[in-house]
Protein backbone atom coordinates (compact mmCIF):
# COMPACT_ATOMS: atom_id res chain seq x y z
CA UNK A 1 0.00 0.00 0.00
CA UNK A 2 1.23 3.49 -0.79
CA UNK A 3 2.14 5.84 2.03
CA UNK A 4 2.72 9.58 2.14
CA UNK A 5 5.86 9.35 4.26
CA UNK A 6 9.21 8.95 2.51
CA UNK A 7 11.64 6.53 4.12
CA UNK A 8 15.38 6.98 4.35
CA UNK A 9 16.78 3.69 3.09
CA UNK A 10 19.97 2.45 4.78
CA UNK A 11 22.07 -0.39 3.40
CA UNK A 12 24.57 -1.56 6.02
CA UNK A 13 27.13 -3.58 4.07
CA UNK A 14 30.49 -5.13 4.80
CA UNK A 15 32.42 -2.20 3.31
CA UNK A 16 30.11 0.81 3.63
CA UNK A 17 26.83 2.25 4.89
CA UNK A 18 24.69 3.74 2.12
CA UNK A 19 21.71 6.09 2.49
CA UNK A 20 19.01 6.90 -0.07
CA UNK A 21 15.96 9.16 0.04
CA UNK A 22 13.34 9.41 -2.70
CA UNK A 23 10.35 11.74 -2.91
CA UNK A 24 7.68 12.63 -5.44
CA UNK A 25 5.89 10.45 -7.98
CA UNK A 26 6.13 6.75 -7.20
CA UNK A 27 6.57 5.80 -10.86
CA UNK A 28 9.55 8.12 -11.31
CA UNK A 29 10.61 9.41 -7.89
CA UNK A 30 13.07 12.22 -7.34
CA UNK A 31 16.46 11.38 -5.86
CA UNK A 32 16.95 13.67 -2.87
CA UNK A 33 19.78 11.89 -1.03
CA UNK A 34 22.31 9.27 -1.98
CA UNK A 35 25.39 9.12 0.18
CA UNK A 36 27.87 6.53 1.33
CA UNK A 37 30.34 6.21 4.19
CA UNK A 38 33.16 3.66 4.07
CA UNK A 39 33.62 1.28 7.00
CA UNK A 40 36.77 -0.12 8.52
CA UNK A 41 37.37 -3.83 7.76
CA UNK A 42 35.74 -6.04 10.38
CA UNK A 43 32.97 -3.58 11.30
CA UNK A 44 30.38 -5.83 9.62
CA UNK A 45 31.22 -9.49 8.94
CA UNK A 46 28.86 -11.83 7.07
CA UNK A 47 26.03 -9.38 7.68
CA UNK A 48 26.66 -9.30 11.44
CA UNK A 49 27.48 -5.94 13.02
CA UNK A 50 30.66 -6.45 15.05
CA UNK A 51 31.27 -2.79 15.94
CA UNK A 52 27.90 -1.24 16.80
CA UNK A 53 29.49 2.07 17.86
CA UNK A 54 31.03 2.51 14.40
CA UNK A 55 27.65 1.86 12.75
CA UNK A 56 25.93 4.34 15.07
CA UNK A 57 28.54 6.97 14.21
CA UNK A 58 28.13 6.27 10.47
CA UNK A 59 24.34 6.53 10.64
CA UNK A 60 24.51 9.80 12.55
CA UNK A 61 27.07 11.30 10.17
CA UNK A 62 25.01 10.41 7.08
CA UNK A 63 21.87 11.91 8.61
CA UNK A 64 23.58 15.08 9.83
CA UNK A 65 25.55 15.93 6.70
CA UNK A 66 22.49 15.41 4.50
CA UNK A 67 20.22 17.32 6.91
CA UNK A 68 17.54 14.62 7.09
CA UNK A 69 17.05 14.46 10.85
CA UNK A 70 13.67 13.10 11.90
CA UNK A 71 12.88 11.25 8.68
CA UNK A 72 11.93 7.63 9.48
CA UNK A 73 14.25 4.95 8.18
CA UNK A 74 14.12 1.55 6.51
CA UNK A 75 16.91 -1.00 6.82
CA UNK A 76 17.41 -4.59 5.68
CA UNK A 77 18.53 -7.76 7.39
CA UNK A 78 21.03 -9.59 5.18
CA UNK A 79 19.91 -12.27 2.75
CA UNK A 80 21.82 -14.86 4.79
CA UNK A 81 19.56 -14.22 7.80
CA UNK A 82 16.18 -14.03 6.14
CA UNK A 83 13.82 -16.54 4.54
CA UNK A 84 11.18 -15.68 1.95
CA UNK A 85 8.16 -17.68 0.89
CA UNK A 86 5.14 -16.93 -1.28
CA UNK A 87 1.90 -18.26 0.23
CA UNK A 88 -1.85 -17.95 0.06
CA UNK A 89 -3.04 -16.47 3.34
CA UNK A 90 -6.35 -14.68 3.78
CA UNK A 91 -6.50 -11.74 6.20
CA UNK A 92 -9.07 -11.73 8.98
CA UNK A 93 -10.58 -8.43 9.96
CA UNK A 94 -7.87 -6.65 8.03
CA UNK A 95 -4.96 -8.52 9.65
CA UNK A 96 -2.91 -11.56 8.76
CA UNK A 97 -2.54 -14.43 11.21
CA UNK A 98 1.18 -14.38 12.07
CA UNK A 99 0.91 -17.77 13.78
CA UNK A 100 -0.38 -19.30 10.55
CA UNK A 101 2.40 -17.55 8.63
CA UNK A 102 5.00 -18.93 11.05
CA UNK A 103 3.59 -22.44 10.67
CA UNK A 104 3.90 -22.15 6.87
CA UNK A 105 7.66 -21.50 7.02
CA UNK A 106 8.63 -23.20 10.29
CA UNK A 107 10.23 -26.28 8.69
CA UNK A 108 12.56 -24.12 6.55
CA UNK A 109 13.91 -21.97 9.39
CA UNK A 110 17.37 -22.98 10.71
CA UNK A 111 17.21 -23.99 14.40
CA UNK A 112 20.21 -21.76 15.10
CA UNK A 113 18.02 -18.71 14.46
CA UNK A 114 16.08 -19.27 17.67
CA UNK A 115 12.97 -17.10 17.91
CA UNK A 116 12.00 -15.45 14.65
CA UNK A 117 10.23 -12.29 13.56
CA UNK A 118 7.56 -12.77 10.88
CA UNK A 119 6.11 -10.24 8.46
CA UNK A 120 3.38 -10.74 5.86
CA UNK A 121 3.01 -8.46 2.83
CA UNK A 122 0.47 -8.75 -0.01
CA UNK A 123 2.20 -9.04 -3.40
CA UNK A 124 -0.65 -7.35 -5.24
CA UNK A 125 -3.36 -4.85 -4.36
CA UNK A 126 -5.71 -6.93 -6.52
CA UNK A 127 -5.32 -10.12 -4.46
CA UNK A 128 -4.63 -9.62 -0.76
CA UNK A 129 -4.53 -13.41 -0.23
CA UNK A 130 -1.35 -13.70 -2.35
CA UNK A 131 1.36 -12.80 0.16
CA UNK A 132 5.08 -12.85 0.78
CA UNK A 133 6.12 -14.17 4.18
CA UNK A 134 9.50 -12.96 5.45
CA UNK A 135 11.16 -14.59 8.45
CA UNK A 136 14.33 -13.40 10.21
CA UNK A 137 16.00 -14.09 13.57
CA UNK A 138 14.37 -11.95 16.22
CA UNK A 139 17.77 -11.12 17.72
CA UNK A 140 18.98 -9.73 14.36
CA UNK A 141 15.90 -7.54 14.02
CA UNK A 142 16.13 -6.33 17.61
CA UNK A 143 19.85 -5.55 17.18
CA UNK A 144 19.05 -3.29 14.20
CA UNK A 145 16.27 -1.55 16.12
CA UNK A 146 18.61 -1.00 19.08
CA UNK A 147 21.36 0.40 16.84
CA UNK A 148 19.01 2.89 15.21
CA UNK A 149 17.59 3.77 18.62
CA UNK A 150 21.05 4.67 19.94
CA UNK A 151 21.67 6.70 16.77
CA UNK A 152 18.43 8.62 17.40
CA UNK A 153 16.91 7.63 14.05
CA UNK A 154 13.28 6.47 13.99
CA UNK A 155 13.19 3.02 12.36
CA UNK A 156 9.88 2.36 10.65
CA UNK A 157 10.69 -0.67 8.51
CA UNK A 158 12.99 -3.71 8.79
CA UNK A 159 13.00 -5.46 5.42
CA UNK A 160 14.92 -8.28 3.78
CA UNK A 161 17.87 -7.39 1.53
CA UNK A 162 16.39 -9.72 -1.10
CA UNK A 163 13.08 -7.82 -1.04
CA UNK A 164 14.82 -4.45 -1.31
CA UNK A 165 16.90 -5.68 -4.23
CA UNK A 166 13.77 -6.98 -5.95
CA UNK A 167 12.06 -3.60 -5.45
CA UNK A 168 14.93 -1.75 -7.09
CA UNK A 169 15.20 -4.07 -10.08
CA UNK A 170 11.48 -4.37 -10.73
CA UNK A 171 11.14 -0.58 -10.60
CA UNK A 172 14.24 0.28 -12.64
CA UNK A 173 14.45 -2.44 -15.26
CA UNK A 174 10.86 -2.84 -16.45
CA UNK A 175 11.10 -6.64 -16.56
CA UNK A 176 8.46 -8.57 -18.44
CA UNK A 177 5.91 -9.88 -15.94
CA UNK A 178 6.20 -13.43 -17.28
CA UNK A 179 10.01 -13.54 -17.34
CA UNK A 180 12.12 -15.76 -15.10
CA UNK A 181 15.22 -13.81 -14.09
CA UNK A 182 17.94 -13.97 -11.46
CA UNK A 183 19.18 -11.12 -9.28
CA UNK A 184 22.81 -11.56 -8.24
CA UNK A 185 24.11 -9.24 -5.51
CA UNK A 186 27.91 -9.54 -5.29
CA UNK A 187 28.97 -8.43 -1.84
CA UNK A 188 32.48 -8.22 -0.46
CA UNK A 189 32.55 -11.69 1.08
CA UNK A 190 29.31 -13.30 -0.06
CA UNK A 191 27.13 -13.40 -3.14
CA UNK A 192 23.35 -13.46 -2.81
CA UNK A 193 21.15 -14.88 -5.58
CA UNK A 194 17.37 -14.44 -5.92
CA UNK A 195 15.36 -16.31 -8.57
CA UNK A 196 12.17 -14.63 -9.79
CA UNK A 197 9.49 -16.20 -11.96
CA UNK A 198 6.81 -13.78 -13.14
CA UNK A 199 7.78 -11.30 -10.37
CA UNK A 200 7.36 -14.03 -7.73
CA UNK A 201 10.41 -15.00 -5.66
CA UNK A 202 10.74 -18.74 -6.11
CA UNK A 203 14.23 -19.34 -4.77
CA UNK A 204 17.25 -17.76 -3.11
CA UNK A 205 20.71 -18.77 -1.96
CA UNK A 206 23.97 -17.43 -0.57
CA UNK A 207 27.46 -18.25 -1.83
CA UNK A 208 30.41 -17.71 0.55
CA UNK A 209 32.44 -15.78 -2.01
CA UNK A 210 32.41 -12.26 -3.40
CA UNK A 211 34.38 -9.29 -4.65
CA UNK A 212 36.99 -9.58 -1.89
CA UNK A 213 38.12 -12.85 -3.47
CA UNK A 214 39.02 -10.98 -6.67
CA UNK A 215 40.94 -8.34 -4.71
CA UNK A 216 42.80 -11.04 -2.76
CA UNK A 217 43.67 -12.82 -6.00
CA UNK A 218 45.27 -9.69 -7.46
CA UNK A 219 47.21 -9.01 -4.25
CA UNK A 220 48.44 -12.58 -4.04
CA UNK A 221 49.46 -13.09 -7.67
CA UNK A 222 50.69 -9.59 -8.52
CA UNK A 223 52.12 -8.46 -5.15
CA UNK A 224 49.81 -5.45 -4.97
CA UNK A 225 48.68 -3.41 -2.01
CA UNK A 226 44.99 -3.37 -1.14
CA UNK A 227 44.25 0.04 -2.70
CA UNK A 228 46.08 -0.84 -5.90
CA UNK A 229 44.30 -4.19 -6.24
CA UNK A 230 40.91 -2.64 -5.58
CA UNK A 231 41.60 0.09 -8.15
CA UNK A 232 42.54 -2.42 -10.83
CA UNK A 233 39.55 -4.62 -9.98
CA UNK A 234 36.98 -1.92 -10.63
CA UNK A 235 38.63 -0.85 -13.87
CA UNK A 236 41.04 1.88 -12.82
CA UNK A 237 44.75 2.17 -13.49
CA UNK A 238 47.72 2.73 -11.25
CA UNK A 239 51.22 3.16 -12.55
CA UNK A 240 52.85 2.93 -9.12
CA UNK A 241 53.15 -0.88 -9.14
CA UNK A 242 56.50 -1.96 -10.60
CA UNK A 243 56.33 -5.07 -12.77
CA UNK A 244 52.53 -5.03 -13.09
CA UNK A 245 51.17 -4.59 -16.60
CA UNK A 246 47.53 -4.53 -17.73
CA UNK A 247 47.80 -8.00 -19.29
CA UNK A 248 48.84 -9.48 -15.93
CA UNK A 249 45.79 -7.89 -14.32
CA UNK A 250 43.51 -9.05 -17.11
CA UNK A 251 44.69 -12.66 -16.92
CA UNK A 252 44.30 -12.82 -13.14
CA UNK A 253 40.86 -11.21 -13.21
CA UNK A 254 39.75 -13.51 -16.01
CA UNK A 255 40.51 -16.56 -13.87
CA UNK A 256 38.88 -15.09 -10.78
CA UNK A 257 35.77 -13.93 -12.62
CA UNK A 258 35.46 -17.31 -14.30
CA UNK A 259 35.53 -19.11 -10.95
CA UNK A 260 32.94 -16.81 -9.39
CA UNK A 261 30.69 -16.99 -12.46
CA UNK A 262 30.94 -20.79 -12.48
CA UNK A 263 29.78 -21.01 -8.86
CA UNK A 264 26.84 -18.69 -9.55
CA UNK A 265 25.85 -20.63 -12.68
CA UNK A 266 25.96 -23.97 -10.83
CA UNK A 267 23.83 -22.59 -8.02
CA UNK A 268 21.34 -21.06 -10.45
CA UNK A 269 20.88 -24.35 -12.24
CA UNK A 270 20.00 -25.95 -8.92
CA UNK A 271 17.54 -23.17 -8.04
CA UNK A 272 15.87 -23.39 -11.47
CA UNK A 273 15.53 -27.16 -11.17
CA UNK A 274 14.02 -26.94 -7.67
CA UNK A 275 11.55 -24.23 -8.76
CA UNK A 276 10.80 -25.98 -12.09
CA UNK A 277 11.88 -22.94 -14.07
CA UNK A 278 12.53 -24.18 -17.60
CA UNK A 279 13.97 -21.02 -19.14
CA UNK A 280 15.98 -18.26 -17.50
CA UNK A 281 15.62 -15.01 -19.46
CA UNK A 282 18.43 -13.03 -17.89
CA UNK A 283 20.65 -12.21 -14.92
CA UNK A 284 20.90 -8.79 -13.23
CA UNK A 285 24.05 -7.95 -11.27
CA UNK A 286 24.49 -5.52 -8.41
CA UNK A 287 27.25 -4.83 -5.92
CA UNK A 288 30.52 -2.98 -6.35
CA UNK A 289 32.09 -5.76 -8.44
CA UNK A 290 29.15 -5.60 -10.86
CA UNK A 291 30.92 -2.66 -12.51
CA UNK A 292 33.57 -5.10 -13.78
CA UNK A 293 32.76 -5.80 -17.44
CA UNK A 294 34.85 -8.97 -17.40
CA UNK A 295 32.67 -10.38 -14.63
CA UNK A 296 29.52 -9.65 -16.61
CA UNK A 297 31.02 -11.38 -19.64
CA UNK A 298 32.11 -14.41 -17.59
CA UNK A 299 28.68 -14.63 -15.97
CA UNK A 300 26.97 -14.50 -19.36
CA UNK A 301 29.16 -17.27 -20.73
CA UNK A 302 28.67 -19.47 -17.66
CA UNK A 303 24.90 -18.95 -17.40
CA UNK A 304 24.20 -18.89 -21.12
CA UNK A 305 21.91 -15.85 -20.85
CA UNK A 306 22.11 -12.08 -21.11
CA UNK A 307 23.75 -10.46 -18.06
CA UNK A 308 23.48 -6.76 -17.26
CA UNK A 309 24.07 -4.42 -14.35
CA UNK A 310 21.25 -2.78 -12.40
CA UNK A 311 20.82 0.97 -12.92
CA UNK A 312 18.38 2.25 -10.26
CA UNK A 313 19.16 5.92 -10.79
CA UNK A 314 17.96 5.70 -14.38
CA UNK A 315 14.43 5.26 -13.06
CA UNK A 316 14.56 8.41 -10.92
CA UNK A 317 14.56 12.13 -11.53
CA UNK A 318 18.06 13.39 -10.76
CA UNK A 319 19.04 17.05 -10.40
CA UNK A 320 22.42 17.40 -12.14
CA UNK A 321 23.15 20.43 -9.96
CA UNK A 322 22.91 18.27 -6.85
CA UNK A 323 24.47 15.02 -8.06
CA UNK A 324 27.44 14.81 -10.41
CA UNK A 325 27.02 12.17 -13.10
CA UNK A 326 30.42 10.58 -12.37
CA UNK A 327 29.56 10.37 -8.66
CA UNK A 328 26.33 8.42 -9.30
CA UNK A 329 27.90 6.19 -11.95
CA UNK A 330 30.61 5.17 -9.52
CA UNK A 331 28.11 4.33 -6.78
CA UNK A 332 25.31 2.84 -8.89
CA UNK A 333 26.56 -0.79 -8.92
CA UNK A 334 26.22 -0.92 -5.11
CA UNK A 335 23.15 1.30 -4.75
CA UNK A 336 20.29 -1.12 -5.38
CA UNK A 337 19.51 -2.24 -1.80
CA UNK A 338 19.40 1.31 -0.40
CA UNK A 339 17.35 2.46 -3.42
CA UNK A 340 14.93 -0.45 -3.00
CA UNK A 341 14.49 0.34 0.69
CA UNK A 342 13.75 3.99 -0.13
CA UNK A 343 11.01 2.82 -2.51
CA UNK A 344 9.17 1.37 0.49
CA UNK A 345 7.79 4.84 1.11
CA UNK A 346 5.35 4.18 -1.73
CA UNK A 347 4.81 0.52 -0.98
CA UNK A 348 6.75 -0.77 -4.00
Amino acid sequence: MATETPLLGFDIGSTAVRACLLTGDERRPELVVFDTLELQPGTVVNGVIRDADAIVDALRELVERNEVEGIPAAVAVPASTSYLRRETLAPRRGRYDLRAAHAAVEEEIPPAWGEVSISVTPLSELDEDDVLIVAAPRLAVEALRATFGVAGIPLLCVDSANCALYNAVAHAEGMESSAAVALVDIGAIETRVVLLDGYAMVGSMRLPTGGAELTALLRRELSLGYVEAETYKIGGSDGSSDGVVPRDVQDALERGCGELAGQVATGLRGLCAAARVKRLEGVYLTGRSAALSMLRSSMGAACGVRVRGIAPFGAAEVDSNEFARDFLQALEPSSAVAFGLALRRSGL
